[in-house]
């Protein structure tokens, strides 16, 4: 569910009808996470853009580079984790950060396409 928001928002929906809340929760932090990358993406192309940047796509790349880095090493440090309280089980912090990097580049790729090059259902109008 992590590169496509149309995933999210189905288990988002079928949460909410089953009144499973910490699922909801977090699917619906999962589209948020999504959100918030693809406008630090925006934000961080038009912010390189305005400053003349040779590389304004390149630089976002970069730094998906770098936020992928920390998500491997946080999925490698929670792996040893045993995050539950009962019958409970929290997803891993990197499931959010890895939503966050999938927003960004869906974000770049819209972009630098021009919008020709359209994501499934959701996750296109999310970026946009």
């Amino acid at each position: 569910y992590t590169s496509h928001v149309t995933g999210s928002m189905s288990l988002l929906a079928d949460a909410v009808y089953l009144r499973e809340w910490i699922t909801a929760a977090v699917a619906l932090i999962s589209v948020l996470c999504f959100v918030v990358g693809a406008a630090h993406s925006g934000w961080v192309v038009l912010w390189t853009q305005q400053k003349r940047f040779r590389g304004s796509f390149g630089f976002s790349m970069w730094l998906e580079a770098v936020y992928l880095l920390i998500f491997g090493l946080f999925g490698l440090t929670t792996s040893q984790w045993n995050i539950g309280m009962g019958n409970m089980v929290f997803p891993s912090l990197a499931l959010f950060l890895l939503c966050f990097i999938m927003g960004m580049h869906n974000t770049v790729m819209t972009l630098l396409s021009g919008g020709a090059i359209r994501s499934t259902h959701m996750t296109g109008t999310a970026t946009d």
